[in-house]
């Protein structure tokens, strides 16, 4: 199962590092995420502390925001779509299939999101203890995310893109993630700040909600991934 798994994922790193356009667009542009930060902000919040409520908030946004949104995942099933038949036939279930690429999802995220806490912690003198707490809880934030970015994906692939900068740029779900994701972060900020939580208590809530979801989620593939991947051919 292991190899399959690792085989699986090799192969559609390939096959996204063939296209240039969803290499640049779904790879290339988010791993320099916390290149900018560091040119963009690095002057700016040096002397912003991690614990005041402004540190907290940024943190927050920007590592929530990166771990998300994701492009490999967002577009994992639709860029497929001339391989939808032949994935049916091959010896690999679909549950290696899917959780394939939410590891690669999940790990192109991480890598942006675990960047920019790093970043943070240089620029910002956050302590180890706390950084490696945020690092964990972005990584359970990453994998859940990228499930269900696949999933939005896979219950409502795009089919008629002409382009793979279209389906990057005008695709519906990438976008409904997005505003969601906005939502999401203003409400948390208005949490934060009202009822005044540290860095470790935000993130602790973080981890405990997306754990519970992504906990959900897998039973959701467990009891519908055949039905899903069937429906894409209708």
């Amino acid at each position: 199962m292991n190899s399959l798994l690792f085989v699986y994922i090799k192969n559609d790193l390939k096959l996204l590092i063939r296209e240039p356009v969803l290499f640049f667009q779904c790879i290339i542009k988010v791993l320099v995420m916390p290149i900018l930060i560091i040119i963009l902000f690095g002057l700016k919040i040096e002397n912003i502390q991690f614990a005041s409520w402004q540190g907290i908030i940024m943190i927050f946004g920007i590592t929530y925001y990166e771990s998300m949104i994701n492009y490999v995942s967002a577009t994992a099933i639709s860029r497929d779509r001339s391989l939808w038949k032949f994935n049916q036939t091959i010896p690999i279930s679909y549950s290696v299939q899917l959780f394939a690429k939410v590891i690669l999802g999940a790990v192109v995220n991480a890598i942006v999101a675990v960047g920019t806490v790093v970043c943070f912690s240089i620029i910002m003198r956050i302590d180890c203890i706390q950084s490696l707490f945020l690092i964990g809880s972005l990584i359970v934030i990453c994998i859940e995310g990228s499930l269900k970015a696949l999933l939005i994906d896979l219950r409502n692939p795009i089919k008629a893109y002409t382009s793979e900068i279209q389906l990057v740029k005008s695709n519906p779900n990438i976008a409904n993630i997005a505003i969601v994701t906005v939502i999401k972060i203003i409400i948390g900020t208005g949490i934060i700040i009202y009822f005044k939580l540290s860095l470790i208590q935000s993130f602790g809530i973080l981890l405990c909600i997306h754990s519970l979801l992504l906990l959900s989620e897998i039973q959701y593939v467990k009891r519908n991934i055949n039905r899903l991947y069937k429906g894409l051919n209708e």
